[in-house]
């Protein structure tokens, strides 16, 4: 479930101010983790705090938000949804 490339999460204490991956700029955002399931399923986590590259997308995550992300996929989740999902041709 690591979101922090090249950062130990328990160093990681604040976001990087460039990613490491392509040097771009760091801001937090609010974003939604997906996680795949040996089963099939998904978990998904709403409302995250992380730090986002601007440029290519990549996600930071201190380790207090990686702790509770831990805590909370193996709870209950907060509710049930229905997506639909579409296979690519081929």
């Amino acid at each position: 479930m690591s979101q922090t490339r090249g950062f130990p999460p328990t160093e990681l204490k604040k976001y990087p101010s460039r990613c490491p991956l392509c040097g771009g700029p760091i801001n937090e955002q609010i974003v939604t983790l997906s996680y795949d399931q040996p089963d099939g399923t998904v978990r998904l986590v709403h409302g995250v705090p992380a730090g986002v590259c601007d440029v290519c997308g990549e996600r930071y995550l201190r380790p207090e938000v990686t702790t509770t992300i831990e805590r909370l996929v193996n709870d209950p989740p907060a509710r049930h949804e229905q997506v639909p999902v579409w296979d690519f041709p081929g």
